[in-house]
């Protein structure tokens, strides 16, 4: 058993709020959410006023952070797998190759679809055949 099995990821910040809300079922009200809050759309806040925008809206918004400067493959995002799409909400300066790295770690661990609507652009994890 090699070194990083033995390794355990951090969940990002705000993952026991997500969960607990999302375990209540509490979505109507929420940004994204639909009208009848059976389905919600969850976020993952980006950049570098990532705390502060997080702070302002954890109260509307199903989300997690993505810590500026972190690597974000050094979290466990898993708990997002079956939310699809999930959203990245660019808060401050943030670089392209930062949400593509965001949205590749999501997808390692499980997430599908990734969109990030400050340019359109949309991530599609690959099955394989």
């Amino acid at each position: 058993m090699g070194a990083d099995t033995l390794t355990r990821r951090r969940r990002p910040p705000y993952a026991r709020e997500l969960a607990a809300a999302l375990a209540a079922g509490r979505h109507q009200g929420r940004v994204g959410a639909s009208i009848d809050g059976t389905a919600a759309t969850l976020w993952v806040v980006a950049g570098s006023d990532a705390w502060a925008a997080a702070a302002a809206h954890r109260d509307r918004a199903l989300l997690l952070v993505a810590p500026p400067g972190e690597d974000p493959a050094a979290y466990d995002w898993a708990q997002l797998v079956g939310h699809d799409p999930i959203v990245i909400h660019r808060a401050g300066d943030i670089d392209g190759a930062a949400v593509h790295a965001l949205a590749a770690a999501m997808m390692v661990d499980g997430v599908d679809v990734v969109l990030d609507p400050a340019t359109g652009a949309r991530y599609v994890a690959l099955v394989a055949a």
